[in-house]
């Protein structure tokens, strides 16, 4: 088995095989001799047609009168310069309604290829953020911005929208300044991408880039599907993108995490996440994942000269750095990736609780668990307690026998636990032992909020070129309340934090029920928590605003 390098790797492959995405499009085609291109693309997607779909180009150093061959490319979003590398470009799809979003599909293209290596600095990244509007909303996004951001507009749309053989007609626009508010000139590093599908592709449930081409695909029988859910940009100027976006998509600041956040010694940036304005909630938790209504784009400027957020700066320039998906279960999805790369100290509950043994007794414990193969730094996740047990029995020396069977209970216990005890210091018996193993095993972040978890794993750099180079990455998450099941098997009680999800689920289940009058008052719970929820951002954010004048001072 090779060594893992996150340098130089093949990204389609990485992602078929540790995501379980397929390749479902393709431009050119392989066996259309007609079509001139100067890069090669393909589509990979979810076999749900509304999950992520990501599209993967690259160019070629081998061109042969490479001035005919962009001449007669029918699509320009195709083109590319001599470069071998792959380029992942990220385009959100969504639907968009005066004056706010409704629907969203995700999908990925590439543009202008050549463009996109010259500004940031020869290296890969994400370069496209692209958004499907409804119908007719396309031509109010031109008007705002040819009103407000007439520099923003790509050449070749500087006349209007241009359409592709009655598939869609697409606008494109530059994201970023190259400076403050008061720059005016277009970074060319990265293009948001507006297409508003019509004719035949309207009654399409998924909308493709014009120009691909489907080709059939077969996906594993057991799948996890993952859902676009936020992007976060780097950028030098955060208020200057937060403008242009309210001025032209009408978006709106939802969050601002700017308290300095310190990240290495003096590094401190600022963060704000914006998005629509959200026309419509869901009961239903199934469709609340696969939904892709809510918008958020959450964009990072640094306030000192050290720390990741400068160093992508200068390294990358401005763009997406990574893009995040959520998924149904993360364990699952993380653990079924895992699978497939293989084929191709004490802690108690409660303080009243310790149980101390002597030294002598918990080293022979150790030194048999070790020499029993059960132990290395760790002991081993796969291993059962009976196994511990009967090994413990068999092998405990005769001096430290009492002692042992007096606290024989605690001691297994203790050994077990200690398989997750860090996790387990933080979130106590409110998930099971499985659960527990599994997130360890896949070494899944958990970030706890109260009673509310946020599952979280990020893969390594997919596109770097060189070891230690900054580079984009994916991230999946998965949103979750706490397990929350107590001895016995009956609930615990469940914290505010997590009222908003559990008064969904009651609403629902009453709704499937025939239950009119349970699934108003659950609804109305919903409504209420929900409104709690907006009214305590503004007082969040004042929190944040005293922390960095706290951290400055």
């Amino acid at each position: 088995m090779n060594t893992y390098s996150s340098h130089g790797p093949d990204i389609v492959k990485h992602m078929i095989v540790g995501f379980g995405l397929r390749v479902t499009g393709c431009y050119p085609y392989p066996d259309d001799s007609s079509t001139k291109s100067s890069s090669k693309t393909v589509l990979l997607t979810s076999s749900d047609l509304n999950g992520i779909q990501i599209v993967v180009s690259s160019g070629s150093r081998n061109h042969v009168n490479r001035d005919k061959e962009v001449a007669s490319e029918k699509y320009p979003h195709f083109e590319a310069d001599q470069y071998p590398f792959n380029i992942l470009t990220l385009h959100v799809h969504c639907t968009l309604n005066k004056p706010s979003l409704s629907s969203y599909n995700p999908i990925c293209l590439a543009d202008n290829i050549d463009r996109f290596f010259r500004v940031h600095f020869n290296r890969q990244g994400l370069a496209v953020l692209a958004f499907q509007v409804g119908p007719g909303c396309l031509s109010n996004i031109v008007k705002r911005y040819s009103s407000f951001h007439p520099q923003l507009i790509v050449q070749r749309y500087m006349n209007g929208p241009i359409l592709y053989e009655n598939e869609a007609t697409v606008f494109e626009v530059f994201a970023y300044y190259k400076g403050d508010k008061d720059t005016s000139y277009a970074d060319e590093g990265t293009v948001l991408h507006f297409l508003e599908p019509v004719g035949v592709a309207l009654k399409r449930k998924e909308c493709k880039l014009p120009g691909i081409v489907s080709v059939p695909a077969k996906f594993h029988p057991v799948y996890h599907s993952a859902y676009f859910d936020h992007s976060v940009s780097k950028v030098f100027s955060r208020t200057r993108f937060l403008t242009t976006l309210e001025e032209t998509l009408y978006f709106t600041s939802k969050v601002d995490f700017n308290s300095g956040v310190v990240a290495t010694g003096e590094a401190q940036i600022e963060s704000t996440v914006t998005g629509n304005t959200l026309t419509a909630l869901t009961l239903e938790m199934d469709l609340a994942l696969k939904d892709q209504s809510q918008i958020y784009l959450a964009i990072n400027n640094t306030l000192t000269n050290v720390g990741h957020v400068d160093e992508f700066l200068k390294g990358n320039g401005q763009g997406v750095q990574h893009i995040a998906s959520r998924v149904k279960d993360i364990v699952a999805f993380v653990q079924q990736a895992n699978n497939r790369r293989d084929i191709f100290g004490e802690f108690h509950s409660d303080v009243e609780e310790m149980i101390l043994i002597s030294s002598k007794c918990a080293r022979s414990i150790i030194d048999i668990c070790t020499a029993k193969g059960i132990l290395h730094f760790a002991v081993y996740l796969d291993v059962s307690q009976e196994e511990v047990r009967l090994i413990l029995d068999t092998y405990i020396p005769e001096m430290q026998s009492k002692e042992y069977r007096e606290n024989e209970s605690h001691i297994l216990h203790t050994i077990m636990i200690s398989r997750y005890v860090n996790l387990f210091y933080l979130l106590r018996d409110h998930l099971s032992e499985d659960t527990y193993l599994a997130i360890v095993r896949n070494q899944i972040l958990v970030d706890v909020q109260g009673d509310d978890l946020l599952f979280q794993i990020f893969t390594s750099n997919i596109l770097q070129q060189s070891c230690g180079e900054e580079a984009p990455f994916h991230k999946f998450i998965q949103r979750v309340c706490l397990e929350c099941t107590a001895s016995g098997g009956c609930l615990k009680q469940v914290r505010p934090g997590c009222e908003v999800t559990k008064a969904m689920l009651e609403a629902s289940n009453a709704k499937t029920c025939g239950d009119q009058l349970q699934h108003d008052f659950f609804q109305h719970k919903v409504n209420m928590f929900t409104q709690q929820l907006n009214e305590s951002n503004p007082i969040q954010t004042e929190i944040s605003d005293a922390m960095m004048k706290e951290g400055i001072a």
